[in-house]
């Protein structure tokens, strides 16, 4: 009883310390990021809490931490009690990839997610008084010194790791991505496939990811910074945990982030006009339109999925097109995916992802169907017919379409669903639509110019 209580009082002790540091911190008095400091109750510049130690100390979060005095330290001299043993986690139990978790040492999901979505402070909270203290101390440590790597302290993060390797409860994938973390950029080690079933590898490898993505957008290399966005976005929506949508203000701010990065990024990549793609030549004979081109490329090969708008854009085209013009034709199959719960559109080409648009959805009652559809019918200023009522004309009061309609067939017939535009900004991100995914007019109008007919379209829930 006198162990648990003294366990009690040291967490308070330093949540006191950990809550003193960020009301400092708001007002300008707190330390200087990027450097590190050694003090009593210490916390790191990233937002992590450790020991009065110097940088080999262990982090003081998570259950060793809750009253423990570090080695070099005499706690009797200082007037302390003897601190409690830590918190011994029960045995894992392993499969046959050697990633383990108990039900006792917290959520692997929710571990993962807390790395990629939440702040420092959230994630240090996390360990000082949720789920995280349940977790080993390995892989308390793991993340401590990952997230200061990461958050350009390497020399520190590097001293928190030391003892990991071979340390019990770490996969190999994790001790790797912490490795290159540690290491220049062009040492990473890890194949995305490597943590399909580790969510904490997986998270660690997605703020590598954002981190080389976004130091290379800021060098001007766009074809990389445009590959890993579209990488993070696809690991995104494929994550066990669930994306975080501010309702009823619209789509998780991380995909935000990272879609307006991305967009960015393939401006200046694939749709640059020497952008690169994997494409045969055409030469513009006399009196051939693109839309004569197009028929005439489909017929040689029934399997290219193509249109005059991706030509165009392509392209950069002008008004006319000359005899003699030498055009790239785009040849891997262009798709789309839906995601419901993220709120999010990605128009792909041949698996990157070109483009990312925030949608509106179906509202309750009227839920957008999931499941697998192509492209049908796409009309311009569409008009609309309500069940049971008389069309109603594009632009008149109570025609929710907006500037365009992207129908759906599904198996080969056309039912009532479909990707639209509307001028109700605000409502895109939200659930408002009938079934139909809404989406911004500039938006659908790009989208619209790009998606040829037949298609495939995912709709993910």
């Amino acid at each position: 009883m006198r162990g648990i209580v003294l366990l009690m009082i040291g967490g308070a002790l330093l949540w006191l310390g950990v809550s003193k540091y960020y009301s400092n911190e708001e007002q300008g008095e707190g330390e200087p990021r990027g450097g590190f400091a050694v003090r009593p109750a210490a916390i790191d510049p990233t937002g992590f809490a450790y020991s009065a130690s110097d940088a080999g100390g262990d982090p003081a979060f998570g259950p060793a931490a809750a009253g423990a005095v570090d080695s070099g330290t005499d706690a009797s001299a200082a007037g302390a009690p003897a601190p409690p043993a830590a918190i011994v986690p029960p045995p894992a139990t392993g499969d046959e990839d050697g990633f383990a978790f108990t039900s006792d040492m917290g959520d692997p999901v929710e571990l993962g997610r807390v790395v990629v979505h939440e702040s420092r402070k959230r994630l240090t909270e996390y360990f000082l008084r949720g789920p995280g203290l349940r977790l080993p101390v390995a892989t308390q440590k793991l993340v401590s010194a990952f997230v200061l790597a990461i958050d350009g302290n390497v020399p520190a993060g590097a001293s928190r790791a030391e003892g990991l390797d071979g340390a019990e409860g770490l996969t190999t994938a994790q001790v790797e991505l912490l490795r290159a973390v540690l290491t220049p950029l062009e040492a990473r080690p890890v194949a995305a496939g490597a943590f399909r079933r580790d969510p904490l590898a997986l998270a660690m490898y997605m703020e590598l990811l954002e981190r080389e993505a976004a130091e290379a957008q800021a060098q001007g290399d766009d074809r990389t910074a445009a590959e890993d966005y579209s990488e993070l976005l696809q690991l995104e929506l494929d994550a066990p945990w669930a994306a975080e949508v501010a309702e009823p203000d619209g789509w998780s701010r991380l995909v935000e982030r990272w879609s307006t990065a991305l967009n960015r990024a393939q401006d200046g990549h694939r749709f640059n006009p020497r952008g690169e793609w994997v494409s045969v030549e055409y030469e513009v004979k006399k009196g051939q339109s693109l839309i004569l081109i197009r028929k005439e490329l489909v017929r040689e090969d029934p399997r290219l999925i193509l249109c005059t708008g991706l030509i165009e854009r392509v392209n950069r085209l002008g008004k006319y097109l000359q005899p003699g013009d030498i055009l790239r034709i785009p040849t891997e199959t262009p798709d789309v995916i839906a995601d419901l719960d993220a709120r999010v559109l990605l128009y792909r080409h041949g698996g990157e992802v070109l483009r990312a648009y925030e949608i509106g959805i179906g509202m309750e009652g009227h839920a957008t169907p999931t499941g697998g559809f192509t492209v049908g019918e796409k009309q311009k200023d569409p008009s609309w017919m309500p069940l049971g009522g008389p069309s109603i004309p594009f632009g008149a009061a109570g025609n929710p379409l907006g500037t365009r309609w992207i129908a759906w067939l599904e198996e080969g017939v056309k039912n009532s669903y479909g990707f639209h535009g509307t001028s109700v900004e605000d409502s895109v991100g939200r659930r408002v639509s009938q079934g139909c995914i809404r989406m911004r007019n500039p938006d659908v109008e790009e989208l619209f110019e790009l998606i040829p007919i037949g298609a495939a379209v995912t709709v993910r829930p």
